[in-house]
């Protein structure tokens, strides 16, 4: 299912946007919200305890998160995260963030 959100003239979510992702020792997946019109990357232990991290427009910038968070790289998961914020996203804190380093990353 491809969605245009925000007005945007070009699709915001693709096919596998919606895709779980395992992340270390957790799960997450981007959720589409129709109230907020927006994507929503959620994180948790497990599907069925998943809290929200970011939401941006772009479905494919929540996504891009989770895959780096998948990754293992720190960095680059905070400069996606950044980048969201930058791009008008929002985000949980920052410190709730960093602190998530031992869980999702395995540090």
């Amino acid at each position: 299912m491809k969605t245009n959100i925000g007005g945007s003239l070009l699709p915001s979510s693709g096919y596998d946007t919606y895709d779980l992702v395992r992340i270390g020792q957790g799960v997450g997946r981007v959720v589409r919200s129709e109230d907020a019109d927006t994507h929503i990357a959620m994180v948790g232990s497990n599907e069925s305890k998943m809290s929200p991290i970011a939401a941006h427009p772009n479905g494919y910038s929540c996504r891009e998160l989770l895959i780096r968070m998948k990754k293992r790289d720190f960095a680059l998961a905070l400069n996606q995260f950044n980048y969201i914020l930058a791009c008008g996203g929002m985000c949980i804190k920052r410190e709730n963030f960093l602190s998530m380093e031992s869980v999702f990353f395995g540090k």
